[in-house]
Order: structure tokens, then C-alpha cells, then sequence
């Protein structure tokens, strides 16, 4: 019998197939194998670590438990680990905790006496522990010591809560030894978050409208203090603000959260020169509170808050001034086409220049332009 080539081609390519099948299937085998053995490993591992803990347990049981598991005594020693971790010796009698005389939070009824109190050297308490009470608005310019014991996220908050050592107090340790320099113990490593994330912006938040214009002005005023020929509009943002917060009452159980800052500012001597600390506090703290200040109407704030914030980016040399520019010449083109409304009747002169005059002084017309403002659709 004759068999052709193509036929011996073919024979062998079929043996070379089976090999190769031959050999996966090995492989194949080889690897389960494997696998089969390396589980088996893993459960007798498992196995005597199960019998470990169980062993271990067992001790523990026969072990009688005299451990005092109240809050106190746990809180105590959560506080003495966490300072010995910090490198506090706790080897002397000063080291250890001072009595806890009160809480002060929002549950005390005269919390505000023992704020007093503790901002008096001579006084007790000299430690005070607090929940948001004391983040913000206090001045005790003898505070050497501040203990960070929660997570913060809000940048603007955490330069409020290092604030409160930041105050200068000449003769301190004695005559001639000034506060020079204050400790920070910071045990939920807010610095570290921080350093990771320099540029974390603040949580956007919906403010109304009187809180945004009042958070403009204190920012206006911080970027003209200092500067010349801004004299007027500087004294006239200041008096405003004054005004607002004069006008704000302690009856209101708003106003009287954060009544150390307000009455601080009830004062029209403490808006002369702002400090970056003031403005923070202001801005966190005293915006938007209830005020018994006569208000403008809606269109006239809107138009206001335009203008000041074209100002400040003006200021600033931001880009965005361009647009609120346009905005504020297109405010007025559409006030010249309503020449018949007396109002306007009585402006259209200012409102004809505001369109051709040079931008920077647009600021001196907003408070006449914003009387015609209402009949501008926003």
C-alpha cells in the first residue's frame, strides 16, 4: 500500500498534536497538585493559630478581671498612654492630671463664668477642656499649652484653633521672661493632613447673601489696609460692618454662641486695623448672625456684592475682574433703556458715565447706581 506525502504530513502533525495535549494535561496536573498542597499548608497554619488564640483565651479565663472599666478610669489611662507615647515622663506629681472641675460646653449653664475665670491667671481652672467651645473667639494671652484631641478638615478652622496661642504676654515667667513661644500636642495628626494637602480647598459652602457681602467687606478691607488714597472707602466698609454687628443683640441664642467676638467687635475701635486673626474670626464666626441693622433690599445687595468683588479682584490683579466689569457695564446699558422710570430718570447721568468711565472707579458710584438696581432682571 502506497501512502501519499500529504498523508505522512498529516500523521505527524496529529502526533505532535497529542504530545502537546500530553504535556498541558501534566502540567495542568502538576499545578492542581500544587495548589493542593499549598491549601493544605494554609489550613494547618490556620489550624494551630486557631489553637493558639484558644490557648491563649483559656489563660485570660483563668485570670480574674479586677479591672475598673468605668469612663473615668479609662479616659485617665487612655490620656496617660497617649502622654507617655508623646515623651511626657509622668514621673512627678505636676505631671499627673489636675482634677476635672466641670466640662465647659454648651450644657453649662453659666459656662461663660468659667471662661472668666480662666482667663485670669490667678484664678482656677487652669486647664480647661472643652468641645468647639473654645476653638474660636477666646483671648488668654497667658495659654502656653494647646491639646489638639479631634480631627480637623477645615483649614480656616485649624489656624483659628492655633490662634489661641498665639497671643504676646510680656512678663509671663517673670519680669523680662515674655511669652516667646507656645507647645502644640496634636495627637490626630491634623498637621500631617495638612502638610499632605497644602492646597485643600474649604468645603463650598452655601452662604446667604448678607453673609457673603459682609465676608467681602472684612476681605476688602484686609487688602486696602496699608494701601494709599483709600482712605474713605476703607472708613466707609468699616462703618458698615460696625453698624451690623452694633446692631446685633445677645437676647438671640445665636448671637450669644459666639458672644466674646461679637462684643469685641460692637466696639468701632476694633475695626480700625484687622488683623489676619480678626478676620478669621469675623468672618467664622459673626457672618450672617441675626441683625437689628437696616438692611438694603435684595437687588441692591446683589449689586453691591458685584461691585466690591470687582474691587477686590481688582486688588488682587485677578483675571475674573474682566467679567465682573463687563457685568457691571452691562448693568448699566440696561438701566439707560429704562429712562422713563423716574429713579432712573434721576441717575441716568452717572449711569451713562459708568459705561465709558475707567474701571477702578466704578466703586465710587455703586451705592447710587444700586438705588436703580431693583429694576435691573438678575
Amino acid at each position: 500500500m502506497t501512502i501519499s506525502a500529504s498523508t505522512v504530513d498529516q500523521i505527524k502533525r496529529l502526533r505532535d498534536d497529542h504530545e502537546a495535549v500530553k504535556t498541558r494535561a501534566k502540567q495542568t496536573e502538576e499545578a492542581r497538585f500544587a495548589s493542593d498542597e499549598g491549601r493544605a499548608t494554609l489550613e494547618a497554619e490556620l489550624a494551630a493559630l486557631r489553637a493558639e488564640i484558644l490557648a491563649i483565651r483559656k489563660a485570660n479565663q483563668a485570670i480574674p478581671d479586677t479591672h475598673d472599666y468605668s469612663e473615668a478610669a479609662t479616659r485617665d489611662a487612655f490620656i496617660d498612654l497617649l502622654l507617655a507615647e508623646a515623651g511626657w515622663p509622668l514621673d512627678q506629681p505636676r505631671d499627673r492630671e489636675f482634677p476635672v472641675q466641670r466640662m465647659i460646653d454648651d450644657s453649662v449653664t453659666y459656662a461663660q463664668n468659667l471662661i472668666d475665670d480662666f482667663s485670669e491667671m490667678e484664678k482656677a481652672p487652669h486647664i480647661a477642656v472643652s468641645v468647639d467651645v473654645l476653638d474660636t473667639g477666646i483671648d488668654v494671652p497667658e495659654v502656653v499649652n494647646l491639646v489638639f484631641f479631634k480631627i480637623v478638615r477645615s483649614k480656616t478652622k485649624f489656624w483659628q484653633m492655633i490662634g489661641r496661642g498665639t497671643r504676646l504676654r510680656p512678663d509671663l515667667f517673670g519680669p523680662g521672661q515674655d511669652k516667646e513661644v507656645f507647645q502644640i500636642f496634636d495627637f490626630c495628626q491634623n498637621f500631617e493632613f495638612f502638610n499632605q494637602n497644602p492646597e485643600r480647598a474649604e468645603p463650598p459652602m452655601g452662604l446667604p447673601i448678607g453673609a457673603r457681602l459682609f465676608n467681602t467687606r472684612v476681605e476688602l478691607i484686609g487688602e486696602l489696609q496699608g494701601l494709599d488714597g483709600h482712605d474713605g472707602l476703607l472708613s466707609d466698609l468699616s462703618d458698615q460692618l460696625h453698624d451690623e454687628v452694633a446692631h446685633m443683640t445677645l437676647d438671640n441664642f445665636l448671637v450669644r454662641q459666639t458672644r466674646r467676638t461679637v462684643e469685641k467687635f460692637q466696639q468701632r475701635l476694633a475695626w480700625e486695623k484687622l488683623t489676619l486673626e480678626d478676620r478669621l474670626d469675623v468672618t467664622s464666626q459673626v457672618a450672617g448672625l441675626p441683625s437689628a441693622a437696616e438692611d438694603d433690599d435684595l437687588p441692591a445687595k446683589q449689586f453691591d456684592l458685584l461691585v466690591l468683588g470687582a474691587i477686590l479682584r481688582l486688588l488682587q490683579t485677578d483675571p475674573a475682574f474682566a467679567q465682573y466689569s463687563a457685568r457691571i457695564r452691562q448693568i448699566a446699558s440696561d438701566l439707560e433703556r429704562l429712562d422713563n422710570i423716574p429713579m432712573v430718570k434721576q441717575q441716568l447721568t452717572l449711569i451713562l458715565e459708568v459705561q465709558t468711565t475707567p474701571s477702578g472707579r466704578i466703586c465710587r458710584q455703586r451705592t447710587s447706581i444700586a438705588c436703580a438696581s431693583p429694576y435691573v432682571r438678575w
